[in-house]
């Protein structure tokens, strides 16, 4: 194996091909995901959003519509595993709690230990990807990383991830 294999680069990105829609994502994570983060940069990213989240004004606005239109769209179909529960106080640098709660009415967010104290640890996403052209060849996407669904993980952390995007066949 070459060292060329390896480099830096940004987690947040995608190899699917892109003209091809998100039509479904599962992400754990070990801590509470972080809506801020999901909502300006992850989301964003993944459903390939003609407006940017900083935006002032009108562009917000626009940013907001838009993020809400397509998580409608993708209701249920986007899936948050954690081992603690969204309930829990955030920490003090996350002042913004609230500002995007409401992306969990499309989003669903499922806590670990449904009858006592459980705990996952593992760092996946699954990307379903779906066809971008009349041939209907969809593709999964995997991503085994050591990052959480935290600010925090994502700014002034080293993380580490596997990414494959794999064309799906049919039948």
């Amino acid at each position: 194996m070459s060292n060329s294999e390896f480099g830096w680069q940004s987690l947040l990105h995608t190899d699917a091909p892109p003209a091809c829609p998100l039509k479904a994502a599962l992400f754990t994570t070990y801590d509470r995901a972080d809506e801020r983060l999901v909502a300006e940069h992850l989301l964003p990213l993944l459903l390939k959003l003609s407006r940017e989240p900083d935006g002032e004004g009108t562009e917000r606005q626009y940013f907001l519509l838009e993020l809400d239109q397509r998580l409608k769209h993708l209701h249920d179909h986007l899936i948050v595993v954690s081992s603690t529960s969204r309930e829990e106080p955030a920490d003090a640098e996350e002042g913004e709690s609230g500002t995007y709660g409401w992306i969990w009415r499309s989003i669903r967010h499922l806590t670990v230990g449904s009858k006592g104290k459980a705990v996952q640890h593992a760092k996946l996403w699954l990307l379903h990807w779906g066809a971008a052209d009349a041939e209907g060849v969809e593709y999964l996407e995997l991503v085994v990383s050591s990052a959480n669904l935290t600010r925090a993980a994502f700014r002034g952390q080293l993380q580490a991830a596997w990414r494959v995007c794999v064309e799906l066949q049919r039948r």
